[in-house]
Parts: structure tokens; sequence; C-alpha cells
């Protein structure tokens, strides 16, 4: 999903700042739902169906998670209750959870002590509180134009479909075929004289010993 200038984006708004949930809104940028913890947007967004502890054992892998709701950004801020909105990012990144949406981090004292941790682990996108919801619309637009334009294709779009045989076209192989044939009959007193150059030289060799 992206929206187009004027057209609000939607987003999911993970925190509890009162202030900055309401400049959001109020600004008419953004359709938001906000969640005030890390473990009820991941239930949200998984559609209740994440599991802390689930996995399974059989087949040792990960449950893979359908993404049903339909989001431009996450917005986070940096201290949610029950965990680090660093640690809800990369619990995302851990269980492959919408990891092609914007996920910006906001932080409500602006100190910026998180802000290289941050964007090396990919975020991104990090923001004191008090950003402008218009900076902040402007900068997700830019990044969904960026994502869509530079982000590495996926695996099945690099690889060619059309597995047909390749054929060599008559005409070629016709020509090879001639080439090679006059090229033999060319060489073939060069060859059959360093074939009795050969076994000359074994024998006088053999008898010398």
């Amino acid at each position: 999903m992206e929206g187009t200038p004027g057209q609000p984006l939607t987003i999911l708004y993970i925190g509890t700042d009162e202030t900055a949930i309401a400049a959001i809104q109020e600004s008419g940028l953004f359709n938001m739902t906000v969640m005030p913890n890390g473990l009820q947007a991941i239930y949200w967004l998984t559609d209740n169906s994440f599991r802390v502890f689930n996995f399974d054992k059989d087949a040792e892998s990960a449950p893979v998670y359908t993404e049903k709701q339909k989001l431009d950004a996450i917005l986070c801020e940096t201290e949610i209750p029950g965990m680090r909105g660093l640690s809800f990012f990369r619990k995302l990144k851990l269980h492959n959870i919408y990891t092609n949406i914007i996920f910006i981090l906001l932080e409500k004292c602006h100190t910026g002590s998180l802000r290289e941790e941050a964007l090396d682990a990919g975020v991104d996108d990090y923001y004191y509180c008090r950003c402008t919801p218009e900076r902040i619309y402007s900068r997700i637009q830019f990044l969904l134009k960026f994502k869509k334009e530079y982000a590495p294709k996926p695996l099945e779009a690099m690889i060619d479909t059309d597995l047909s045989p390749y054929k060599t076209p008559l005409i070629k192989r016709s020509f090879d075929i001639i080439v090679a044939s006059i090229a033999l009959l060319i060489l073939s007193p060069v060859i059959l004289f360093t074939m009795l150059a050969i076994r000359l030289e074994s024998s006088v060799m053999s008898h010398l010993v």
C-alpha cells in the first residue's frame, strides 16, 4: 500500500505518548491504529496467531505468519511497556513478520543514544517524538517510493522462468561441422607424422637401454 499526496497513510503506532498520538491523529494525514505495547501489537499484526514459544518440532522450523494487516508504516516509541522498541523490531525480523513495512522509531526524550544502534539493526528511520506529523508523512512517502524503486528483487523474480533447452541454429551447426572436417583433413598428415616420430623415438630409446 502506498499513499499519494493528500491521501492518508495507514500506520500502526506502538506506544503510550498521548501528546504524540493526538498530534498524529489530528493531522488528518494518517489512518492510525494504536497499540500500547509490543505484545499486543504483534498479536494484532498476526491476527492473534502469534505464540511466543510456538514452533514446529517435527519440521524444526518457525511458523509462517500471514500478513493480514495492510500498512504503510509502523511507528514505535523507543520505550514501550514490556520491551524496548528496538527489541520489538528485532522480534519482527526474527519471526519474519512485516519485514517489508517501513519501521520508524520515535524517541520521547531527545538524546539520540539509540539512533546508531537502531539504524545498524535495519530500522528505516529514527525521530524525536515531537517531530511534526507532516515531516513523518513526507518521510514515509519518500521511503515507500525508495523501497519500491531500489529494494532488492525477490529471488524468484531474478530466476529465468524460460527453462526450454537452448538449440543451436541449423546453419551454425552445419558450418561448425564443415570447418571441423576440413581442419581434420588438413591436420591428418601432421598428426600421423607426429605419431610415427614418437613411435620411432620410443623404439630407439628402448634399444639404447
